[in-house]
């Protein structure tokens, strides 16, 4: 079957993504981008995990609400 928009993705242990299963068609889907030889939504979803990622590093970093009451 030809993908639009179809990806079987698995992650591994050190949370690298690891596509199976894929029929890309490339320059004939809507869904390719050039600039970057890909899937834009598979380039929304990694841009999506790396701002949940910086996310987490902030909230991590930020203070408890303890710190600031008497």
């Amino acid at each position: 079957m030809k993908c639009p928009i179809r990806y079987n993705l698995w992650v591994d242990k050190d949370n690298n993504p690891i596509l199976l299963d894929q029929d890309c068609l490339k320059e004939e889907c809507a869904w390719w981008f050039p600039l970057f030889q890909g899937c834009v939504i598979k380039s929304f979803a990694g841009y999506l995990r790396d701002i949940a990622l910086a996310s987490e590093a902030v909230q991590e970093k930020m203070p408890h609400v303890e710190k600031f009451t008497k």
